[in-house]
């Protein structure tokens, strides 16, 4: 029987041959491999260390991010691409040299002309140096976008309805509730606000006189009798919706 074939080169003594020599710099593959971009600054604000990615998603040339060159640099390269939102090179140089004399961890977003952008976030180090994390947040800022706008379309529908309409969730808290529903009842909008528990509802109910004739407990037993009953309309997740 023929042995299985490897592409493995492996030495007299039967350990994997090095296929990158004995004179490569492996941080230089740890730093391509990931799949954030990546910049080391010394405390004069000039590059120690950098990765492809950082390179690829900005697009800049080795002669701008090769050791030893400028923040500034960096930043001016920006500018000439037009991804500093109409801010002068030498504002956002100062901006960000404010930032940097803090201390503190702070970010910035990138706009790229195709629609992408990029998030920077930077860390001081021990030494005065800086570290750039480049991201590209393209996706995650669609979809957030997005969310708000299904959010505005939701609320606007919300308040057009002809009728009140209050949703809870499975333990009875308050989700979401329109204008024409605190109007009905006599309530502030500082009052109810999403997670009040439909028991403490009732009890401002009470103590406004929307119910007369009926304790507390008798209002919360007749609501359970009635959703028991069904005449609230429930979903698969438990939730369930009062409307009037």
């Amino acid at each position: 029987m023929r042995a299985a074939r490897s592409d493995a080169l492996v030495a007299q003594d039967g350990l994997p041959v090095d296929r990158y020599g004995p004179d490569v710099d492996y941080r230089d593959i740890v730093l391509d491999s990931v799949s954030h971009g990546f910049c080391v600054f010394d405390a004069g604000l000039t590059i120690r260390l950098s990765n492809r990615r950082m390179r690829d998603l900005f697009g800049m040339p080795e002669s701008v991010t090769h050791v030893g060159a400028s923040m500034y640099g960096l930043l001016k390269y920006s500018h000439e691409q037009g991804r500093l939102d109409g801010m002068s090179l030498e504002r956002a140089w100062q901006e960000r040299l404010a930032l940097i004399a803090l201390g503190k961890p702070f970010s910035r977003v990138e706009r790229f002309d195709d629609g992408r952008i990029v998030s920077i976030s930077y860390q001081p180090t021990t030494g005065g140096g800086w570290v750039a994390i480049h991201q590209d947040i393209s996706a995650q800022q669609r979809l957030e976008e997005e969310l708000r706008s299904q959010a505005t379309i939701f609320r606007e529908a919300l308040e057009n309805m002809s009728h009140a309409l209050a949703v809870f969730d499975a333990s009875k808290r308050l989700v979401v509730c329109n204008s024409r529903y605190l109007t009905m009842y006599g309530y502030e909008h500082g009052e109810i606000r999403p997670g009040i528990h439909l028991h403490q509802i009732f009890a401002l109910a009470i103590e406004r006189g929307n119910y007369t004739g009926i304790t507390l407990d008798q209002l919360i037993a007749e609501s359970d009798r009635n959703f028991a009953l069904g005449s609230r309309r429930t979903s698969p997740s438990g939730s369930w919706q009062s409307r009037r």
